[in-house]
């Protein structure tokens, strides 16, 4: 019994499960792909970055080195550059690189691995969410060598409707994708609707939600891990949907003692067993 529900409930397993790994793939190409190029902006505009950091008031170099960044990334919502001591140019005195943004580029700087990898010859941070109000984002770091040989710190952040996308693109109705820290699993910090603030409620993964469909895997190069469930309802409707197909070919036959409905469909297509209802005089 049940042949029909099971068979169902593993094809969606099957698309959830492809779903939530072409998510986490695609994220780690965007990551790495905005490595490259920060760190490659980085490198081919020497100079330009050395002038910013000996000479910080040069607001036409700072302007000029933002604009190649927009140009690549429309999405951008800040940038700094870090010297050997640890002097950010230009600084906004904490207007949008916060507190966490600071300390993840002191620990970057310290080469703590926790939060960074090594890849084809180059070291990167791994980002994650930053709830910042106002500006939820993520942050790109990479390094670039000054004349003097000495490695400096490029820091970029973005906006998270990247993100947001690649969710709603593979989504499938009646799946739930999220995006959570790999150290805080139960914790949501990206879905399809947004960043945790426009979740509200749902912010949490509740375990009452977790079925046996549950998928999750690590995103390379990041602190996330893709996640994806069952929506609560998704077999509930298709129960009641079969049920609906199953009566909708119920045929009456008089030929018995009392009236006994039955069933014109084969009885391996039923969704329930023995559905006979029987009045007796």
């Amino acid at each position: 019994a049940f042949e029909q529900l099971h068979a169902f409930k593993s094809s969606q397993q099957e698309l959830l499960t492809n779903s939530v790994n072409d998510l986490a793939l695609d994220i780690a190409n965007q990551v790495e792909a905005r490595n490259r190029i920060v760190t490659a902006l980085a490198r081919d505009n020497r100079r330009t970055l050395e002038t910013i950091l000996e000479q910080p008031d040069d607001d036409r170099a700072i302007s000029r080195f933002e604009q190649q960044l927009t140009a690549y990334f429309p999405d951008m919502y800040t940038f700094t550059l870090v010297d050997v001591d640890g002097n950010r140019v230009p600084d906004d005195m904490g207007e949008r690189i916060g507190e966490a943004c600071v300390r993840e580029i002191e620990l970057f700087a310290q080469g703590d691995r926790s939060l960074s990898h090594s890849r084809d010859g180059y070291r990167a941070y791994m980002p994650y969410i930053h709830p910042q109000p106002f500006a939820y984002h993520f942050d790109i770091m990479g390094l670039w060598e000054g004349s003097d040989q000495l490695e400096r710190i490029i820091f970029v952040s973005f906006h998270t409707e990247v993100l947001t996308q690649l969710i709603d693109t593979h989504q499938l109705p009646g799946h739930l994708i999220y995006l959570v820290r790999a150290d805080l699993p139960d914790l949501i910090d990206l879905g399809k609707q947004g960043t945790r603030e426009k979740l509200r409620d749902a912010s949490w993964v509740a375990e009452a939600e977790i079925s046996d469909a549950f998928i999750q895997t690590d995103v390379t190069g990041t602190r996330w891990r893709a996640i994806g469930y069952f929506e609560p309802n998704l077999l509930a409707e298709y129960r009641l949907s079969a049920l609906r197909r199953f009566s909708s070919n119920l045929i009456i036959d008089p030929g018995y003692f009392g009236l006994t409905i039955v069933s014109s469909r084969d009885p391996e297509t039923v969704l329930f067993d023995n559905l006979s209802i029987t009045a007796h005089p």
